[in-house]
């Protein structure tokens, strides 16, 4: 069967367009589309390529095919970074650009998210969690199982007081690790940080207070590439915004207010 591409909600025109995470973890931006489909034509493509390139071009086919260009593209997690990458090479593009639980933009800030996730876990575990990282990292052939259960051990490390569950997705092991080594080495380089001096669009970051991604680690940057950006910072909310019991509405409310197409 073939992999699924796309998913498409609302009617026309489609000029919003919901970026998801991982990398290798399509679909899940698909309870932020079903909330808002009565009010947006909305785009969720998936990212079904192994190196960042690959990503980038075909997200662009799918927009060329798809989408009512120019568009406001909403990048959630590694979603975020592919966006801004996307944005740069594709300026005429995209109006506007929101970025959802953004990864840091420099390495610096780096080093704090495994600090914080280890002060938040028990002793038992954070070595699960390092051993099942390490079997990954070797190739392990049930990794695909493997990264699911990351997930679900940071379920309730990465977010403050969870609704529900992120909706059950078939994540991508392979994906994630060849495209998340390419992306380490892009921030080590300062590529996040250059890409984002040369993009002209407005860029909005939401982002959770409690989320282990700093917040710094996405506003410094930017504002070290002299970008005027606009900040909603959600309190008592983690990674995932859209499954917080207390910032749930905060969220739902701000996005709705950024998604004007101009």
């Amino acid at each position: 069967m073939k992999q699924e591409s796309i998913r498409i909600y609302g009617t026309a025109p489609f000029h919003i367009v919901l970026i998801h995470g991982g990398p290798g973890a399509p679909g899940e931006m698909a309870p932020i589309a079903k909330k808002l489909q009565d009010h947006y034509g909305m785009l969720e493509p998936f990212q079904t390529k192994d190196s960042i390139d690959a990503q980038l071009e075909e997200l662009h086919t799918t927009l060329q095919k798809y989408a009512d260009l120019p568009v406001i593209l909403v990048g959630f997690s590694w979603g975020a970074l592919l966006s801004l990458l996307y944005t740069h090479l594709h300026p005429h593009s995209v109006q506007k650009l929101i970025l959802i639980g953004s990864p840091p933009l420099e390495q610096e800030y780096a080093a704090t998210i495994q600090k914080t996730r280890k002060n938040r876990m028990t002793e038992e575990a954070w070595h699960n969690l390092e051993t099942i990282k390490n079997l990954i990292a070797k190739g392990y052939a049930e990794r695909d199982i493997l990264l699911q259960k990351i997930a679900e051990l940071l379920l309730h490390i990465d977010n403050y007081l969870p609704l529900t569950k992120p909706s059950p997705i078939k994540v991508e092991a392979d994906i994630f690790r060849s495209v998340w080594k390419e992306a380490e080495e892009k921030r080590k380089k300062g590529i996040f940080l250059q890409t984002a001096r040369l993009i002209q669009c407005p860029i909005v970051v939401i982002h959770g207070e409690y989320d282990p991604h700093p917040f710094q680690g996405i506003i410094e940057p930017l504002k070290k590439a002299k970008k005027q950006i606009r900040t909603i910072l959600l309190k008592e909310c983690g990674h995932y915004p859209w499954i917080e019991k207390k910032a749930q509405a905060d969220f739902y409310r701000a996005l709705k207010k950024e998604l004007i197409c101009s």
